[in-house]
């Protein structure tokens, strides 16, 4: 019986989920968060629960998210290139959406990614300008660039959930 109650105790416990990884400059979004979007172009808005963990012996950061209202599950990798030092975002959606965003990085509380997105209409260029607005929020723009101009299609606030 003793042995049971020690081998059911060891199954029960896990290990620490990590808060920080070996980047410092990716350790902010680690946590569990909620976003409030909307598109601006159809004021259809939506809320995406989002979670970051570090990953890969903490060189990597996994994140994974759901948006009910869209029917929509995203998953994402956020890590450093090695070549180039540039942070690198690639993320795949349920819709069969990837793509991989990049950044030079943090310019003061604002960090910018771009790159290009396979979507099922076709390849598009985007862009997502994410600000810190204090060590829980951070807001978040996604745009598409067609021809010169840039449009956003998701406009997110997001708050650290405890």
């Amino acid at each position: 019986m003793r042995f049971l109650i020690v081998l059911l105790l060891g199954c029960a416990s896990t290990k620490p989920v990590p808060t920080k990884g070996t980047l410092p400059e990716l350790d902010y979004f680690v946590g569990t968060w909620r976003a409030e979007a909307k598109n601006p172009s159809t004021s259809k808005s939506f809320v995406l629960d989002y979670t970051v963990r570090p990953t890969l012996r903490g060189r990597w950061y996994a994140g994974s998210g759901t948006a009910a209202a869209l029917d929509l599950d995203i998953y994402d990798l956020w890590g450093k290139d090695p070549m180039t030092g540039e942070i690198v975002r690639t993320i795949f959606d349920s819709e069969q959406t990837n793509g991989t965003v990049r950044s030079k990085g943090w310019t003061g509380d604002v960090l910018v990614l771009e790159g290009d997105a396979a979507t099922s209409g076709g390849r598009i260029t985007v862009r997502e300008t994410i600000r810190k607005k204090g060590p829980d929020e951070f807001h978040a723009v996604w745009e598409a660039k067609s021809g010169e101009t840039w449009s956003a299609y998701s406009v997110e606030i997001l708050k650290r959930q405890r």
